[in-house]
Parts: structure tokens; C-alpha cells; sequence
């Protein structure tokens, strides 16, 4: 989910801009319906594919031509992974390796 305040400049609920803004975690693929229908108030919900070994940001600068602002970043939904076996899916009570 995308967080951006009520400051934030004119256009950035737009599904494209929020797309450029979701390539910046990595590769977008959709909005929820209430991000598309503008019901959520000053957050936006974009469906993205993750590469799950790479840090995942909490913050992203964006920068427009005249202006710049921090949007933050919360994921939810994300399987439980565990760092040392690189393995998705299970934690470390259930690693078997």
C-alpha cells in the first residue's frame, strides 16, 4: 500500500503515476478497486511483484519535475520467509534445512 498526504501534488492518484510510482519497488501489475475508483481517501493500493531476496523499502522519494515528496510503503499480505535457508513460505520454527 502507498501512503501519500493530503499535501501531496496535484495528479498523483492517477493510475499511471501511481504505476511509476509502484516501479520503483519493483514490477506493477494492478490497483485495488478502491485505489481505480478514488474511495480510500490518501491511500493507494497497487498489486506488485517482488523479488522477495531483495530489501523490501518502506519509504520512496518521488520526484516530479517541479516538486518532490516521500511516499511511504507498507506490504502487506507477504508470505513468511526465512533469510538464512532463502526458502518462502515457512519460518524458522519450520525450517528443515
Amino acid at each position: 500500500m502507498l501512503g501519500v498526504d493530503s499535501w501531496a501534488p496535484y495528479g498523483v492518484f492517477k493510475p499511471k503515476f501511481i504505476f511509476s510510482i509502484g516501479r520503483g519497488i519493483e514490477t506493477p501489475l494492478s490497483l485495488d478497486y478502491c485505489t481505480i475508483n478514488k474511495s480510500r481517501g490518501f491511500f493507494a493500493m497497487i498489486l506488485v511483484n517482488l523479488d522477495m531476496s531483495s530489501k523490501l523499502p518502506n519509504q520512496l522519494l518521488v520526484e516530479r519535475p517541479r516538486s518532490a515528496f516521500v511516499a511511504e510503503v507498507e506490504c502487506e499480505r507477504l508470505p513468511p520467509s526465512y533469510s538464512a535457508c532463502k526458502m518462502i513460505g515457512h519460518a524458522f520454527s519450520n525450517c528443515k534445512k
